[in-house]
């Protein structure tokens, strides 16, 4: 697949502005170089089924907005997967997430290349790995240390509309826990829905549930909860915040910066 440049895009968004004869703002500059990559990295037709138009698959992505919060979410989900792919396109094994992108729903590989991304920020190297249907053997990244042991890494999802119970929670973990490879450590990485993460109640009661994960092993080294938080204010406009939930496995013998990667210590480039 031929790298797609900065320049290239600047130079789509040049094309753009010519066209309509007006400079886009700073948002609709991010839009139309977003798509420009979805367009590059999966092709047209997945555009104009994925965010042009409505199915079961892709609600998430929020097609066709019909009120001002749907709208600053549907163009800040674009501008997000665009700029991970963007970032994330010369990534070892980077087909194997986008083949999953074309035929699952959007927001569980969306959750794939949000955590990719978190790795990518904090310089940890990594490759994706193939889907290999089997336990053990069916996990989604592959992290390497500075001494070139292999971590496995799974990434779960519970879409935006899930309702918290301790039951899902476990069930999540347990069936990370078992598509992670034995003998080697282990992260898991769940985008959790935005009421998850608010909620005081909900997050008191997770300890309950990582410990009977933890118990008695020291294979799976941290797992991390993360999702987005939203201000929508009276004047139309809306800030987005990521938040994160960290937990280490005190048994474990992996260094924290693999453990704690959620603080972003590097930077991956904008689409501006």
């Amino acid at each position: 697949m031929p790298e797609i440049t900065l320049s290239e895009l600047r130079y789509v968004l040049f094309e753009w502005n010519q066209k309509h004869g007006k400079r886009s703002g700073p948002t609709d500059q991010k839009y139309i170089m977003a798509m420009s990559v979805l367009a590059s990295m999966l092709d047209i037709q997945w555009l104009d089924n994925k965010i042009d138009n409505h199915d079961s698959t892709n609600a998430y992505i929020r097609p066709k907005p019909s009120s001002p919060i749907d709208n600053h979410r549907h163009a800040d989900r674009v501008i997000q997967l665009g700029e991970r792919l963007f970032n994330l396109q010369a990534v070892r094994g980077i087909r194997f997430p986008l083949d999953e992108l074309k035929t699952k729903n959007i927001e569980s590989t969306f959750a794939v290349f949000a955590a990719a991304e978190m790795l990518f920020k904090a310089r940890v190297p990594f490759e994706f790995v193939e889907r290999r249907h089997q336990k053990g053997q069916d996990y989604d990244i592959r992290i390497f240390t500075a001494d070139g042991a292999e971590v496995g890494c799974e990434v779960k999802c519970k879409t935006e509309t899930t309702v918290y119970s301790e039951s899902t929670l476990r069930s999540s973990l347990k069936t990370a826990r078992q598509q992670l490879p034995r003998g080697k450590p282990g992260l898991i990485i769940i985008m959790v829905p935005e009421k998850w993460l608010i909620d005081d109640t909900i997050r008191h009661a997770w300890p309950r549930v990582l410990k009977s994960i933890y118990r008695n092993t020291s294979r799976i080294a941290a797992v991390l909860l993360f999702g987005e938080h939203w201000n929508f204010s009276a004047d139309g406009s809306a800030e987005r915040f990521g938040r994160y939930i960290h937990w280490s496995n005190e048994k474990s013998l992996l260094p924290d910066t693999l453990t704690g990667f959620s603080s972003e210590r590097g930077k991956a480039r904008d689409l501006v």
